[in-house]
C-alpha cells in the first residue's frame, strides 16, 4: 500500500513546552482564569509563550505581559507602580532565571541551592503593589487580600463588583472636572483678568461635576472643598510668614535655570523627583509661594538636560590640544537603564601632560570591527584638533580590532587617511611570550600554576627584609663560576637595552 504524501504536522508534547524551573507556557493571564495575584511563576510562563511560541521581543512580550498583569490587580482594586517599574521587574526576574539557568549542568552545591531558591521565588507574588499600598487602599477587605497574597495566598477574588466599578469611574471623572476648573481658574488669574471671581467660578464647577456622582459620595465632597480652598489660597497675595511683608515676585524659572543649582543635583545624585520633594517645602518654609515656580519633576528633568549640553560644549571648547595624541578604545558589556547588558566602548585621548575621556558611546548590536572604527572616527571628528593631532593608536590585539581589512585600527587609519602608530597592549603580547617559556620548563594542568601558588601561600611567611642576589657566594647558593658570569653579562645587556629605549 502506497503511503500518503500529505504532510502532517509534528505531534507537539508537554516536555516541548515545558521551561526549566518554571513549568508549562501559559498563553493568556485573564481574570476568569486567575482568581488571585499572579505568582512569579505564571508570569514567567506567559513571558515565555510570548519568547518562544510568538517568537517576540523581550521588551515587546514584557510590555504585553504587564499589560495582563495589572488588568488583574485592577479587577482585585489593589494600586500598582507605574508600567514600566513593573516591565523592569519583570526583565530582572527574567534575568535571574538565565543567570541560574548558565550552570545548570553542573550539580553543585552552590548551584543545587540557588536552583532550590528560584523554585521558591516562583510561588511567591509578582509584587507590584503600589509603596504606600497601606495608606492608599481604603477598604479593609482590600488590604487583607493584598496581605494574604504576599504570605499565605489562601484567599481569591469574587466576581468584579460592577457596582463599586460605575462609582469610582464617576468619583474618577468628577476629580478630573474638577482638576480642569482649578486649571481654568488660575490661568484666568495669571492673565489678570480680576472681573472674574475665581473662587466662585471653580465653586459652579466643582458643584456641576459632584452632580454626575451619588449625593452621599463623601468623597466628591471633600475634593469640592479642597479644591475651593486651593482657589482661595492663589487668589491672595504671598506674603512672608515671618515678617507678614508682601514678597517680590520671583522669575517663574530663576531657580530651574540656575546651572550651580542644576549642577549640584548631578553632584549628589538627586533625582529630579527627589529634588522637587526637597526644595518645594524649603521654599515654602521661606515664605515663597511655590504656585509661582516653574518646579516640577518634568521642568527639573529638561532643565537639567540643557545644562549638561552646556556643560559639555563648554569642555569641548576648551579642550585645544597642542601635542601628539595616543588614542585609547576598549569595549565592555555594562548594564543599560532597562536591566540588560549592552556593549559600551571608552574612548580616550592621552599626550604628553594630557589625558581626556571624550565619550562612552552605546555599540548597537555585537561590537564587529568596522562599527567599533566608525564610532571611534565619530567621536574624534566632533572634537575639534583632535584628528590633526592624531600619532597613535592603542588597542586590544583582538581579531575585531586587528584585521587587516575590516579591523578598528585598519578603519580609523583609512577614514583619516594617515599612518598611524599601532600600540598593541603590552598585556596581550607578553603573555604569549611568556606562556611559551613556561611550557618549556613547567608542566601547567589548570589556570592556576602549582609553583606560584605554593609561593603566594607562603609570601607572608617569609622575611622580605633578609635577601641576597642570586650572583653572591651565600648560604643556599648553588650556581657555579660560569653560571654567574652569564647571569652577569646577561644582567649588564638587559640594563643597557632599557636604558637605551
Amino acid at each position: 500500500m502506497a503511503e500518503s504524501s500529505d504532510s502532517v504536522d509534528p505531534v507537539t508534547t508537554r516536555s516541548s513546552t515545558q521551561v526549566w524551573l518554571v513549568g508549562q507556557l501559559i498563553d493568556c493571564l485573564d481574570f476568569e482564569q486567575f482568581r488571585q495575584l499572579p505568582t512569579c511563576g505564571e508570569v514567567l510562563r506567559r513571558l515565555f509563550f510570548d519568547l518562544k511560541v510568538n517568537k517576540l521581543s523581550l521588551s515587546k512580550s514584557c510590555s504585553n505581559v504587564m499589560d495582563e498583569i495589572l488588568k488583574i490587580w485592577h479587577a482585585a482594586n489593589i494600586p500598582t507602580t507605574q508600567k514600566p517599574n513593573g516591565v523592569s521587574k519583570l526583565k530582572a526576574l527574567y534575568q535571574k532565571h538565565v543567570g541560574v539557568g548558565k550552570n545548570k549542568a553542573r550539580q553543585t552545591t552552590r548551584q543545587k541551592k540557588l536552583e532550590d531558591e528560584f523554585s521558591v521565588l516562583m510561588t511567591k507574588l509578582f509584587d507590584i503593589s503600589h509603596a504606600n499600598s497601606d495608606h492608599i487602599i481604603r477598604i479593609e477587605e482590600d488590604l487583607q487580600f493584598l496581605d494574604d497574597q504576599q504570605r499565605d495566598r489562601k484567599m481569591i477574588m469574587g466576581a468584579e463588583d460592577q457596582i463599586f466599578r460605575e462609582k469610582e469611574e464617576k468619583k474618577r471623572k468628577a476629580e478630573t472636572c474638577t482638576s480642569s476648573a482649578t486649571k481654568k481658574a488660575k490661568i484666568k488669574k495669571q492673565d489678570g483678568d480680576v472681573s472674574v471671581d475665581l473662587a466662585e467660578e471653580a465653586d459652579m464647577s466643582a458643584d456641576d461635576a459632584a452632580k454626575t456622582s451619588t449625593d452621599d459620595d463623601e468623597d466628591e465632597l471633600e475634593i469640592s472643598k479642597y479644591h475651593r480652598r486651593h482657589v482661595e489660597a492663589t487668589a491672595t497675595t504671598p506674603v512672608n510668614t515671618i515678617t507678614h511683608a508682601p514678597i517680590a515676585k520671583m522669575n517663574r524659572r530663576c531657580l530651574i535655570d540656575d546651572p550651580l543649582f542644576v549642577a549640584s543635583l548631578d553632584r549628589t545624585n538627586t533625582t529630579p523627583r527627589q529634588a522637587v520633594h526637597i526644595i518645594a517645602p524649603a521654599l515654602k518654609a521661606l515664605g515663597i509661594n511655590v504656585n509661582d515656580l516653574t518646579l516640577c519633576t518634568t521642568s527639573v528633568y529638561e532643565a537639567r538636560k540643557k545644562t549638561r549640553s552646556s556643560i559639555e560644549q563648554g569642555i569641548r571648547d576648551a579642550f585645544c590640544p597642542m601635542t601628539p595624541l595616543v588614542v585609547h578604545f576598549d569595549g565592555k558589556l555594562l548594564p543599560d537603564d532597562d536591566g540588560v547588558n549592552a556593549d559600551r566602548m571608552a574612548v580616550v585621548v592621552s599626550g604628553k601632560d594630557i589625558e581626556k575621556l571624550l565619550a562612552i558611546p552605546k555599540l548597537p548590536g555585537s561590537g564587529t570591527g568596522v562599527l567599533m572604527g566608525n564610532k571611534v572616527v565619530q567621536i574624534l571628528s566632533e572634537w575639534e584638533g583632535v584628528s590633526d593631532w592624531l600619532a597613535a593608536l592603542c588597542f586590544d590585539t583582538t581579531s575585531a580590532n586587528t584585521g587587516v581589512h575590516s579591523g578598528a585600527i585598519t578603519v580609523i587609519q583609512q577614514a583619516f587617511d594617515k599612518r598611524l602608530l599601532f600600540l598593541a597592549c603590552r598585556h596581550h603580547l607578553f603573555e604569549i611570550i611568556a606562556a611559551a617559556v613556561f611550557d618549556l620548563f613547567f608542566v601547567s594542568s589548570g589556570p592556576k600554576i602549582a609553583i606560584f601558588a605554593r609561593f603566594s601561600d607562603q609570601w607572608p611567611f617569609i622575611d622580605q627584609r633578609n635577601f641576597a642576589p642570586l650572583n653572591k657566594d651565600t648560604k643556599g647558593c648553588s650556581l657555579t663560576d660560569s653560571e654567574k658570569v652569564w647571569l652577569e653579562q646577561n644582567r649588564r645587556a638587559v640594563v643597557e637595552f632599557l636604558c637605551t629605549q
